[in-house]
């Protein structure tokens, strides 16, 4: 095999790992408080989209947001966050569904996921 051909073929194979990981992705579910709290990441993950899209966490205190998510992975100021699997990309570099509270009313003013 020449330098070329082992070239070509290391960087088809890195083309295939790429397609097959951003491909996977967690299915969707519903959310429900008591399997976010005993789930891992990938539980997790699979109910992040339904919490952003339902707005479950609109105008929640830190104390109403942590009765239904449970301790949060991180806590700052004004934010907080956790960690969830949504893609598989997720299993090799951090990815988190983030909680922003507003500075008057330490109210949640906007959830998202980074993955």
């Amino acid at each position: 095999m020449t330098l070329k051909e082992t070239r070509l073929g290391g960087l088809l194979g890195l083309l295939l790992l790429i397609a097959v990981l951003s491909s996977c992705d967690t299915p969707s579910r519903k959310f429900e408080s008591l399997e976010w709290k005993s789930g891992n990441a990938s539980v997790r993950g699979a109910m992040a989209q339904d919490i952003v899209d339902s707005r479950l966490l609109d105008g929640k205190s830190r104390i109403e947001v942590e009765g239904l998510l449970g301790k949060a992975d991180y806590q700052q100021t004004d934010s907080c966050g956790y960690k969830v699997n949504t893609i598989a990309r997720c299993h090799f570099w951090k990815c988190e569904m983030h909680v922003v509270f507003d500075r008057n009313t330490n109210r949640v003013k906007s959830v998202g996921v980074s993955d």
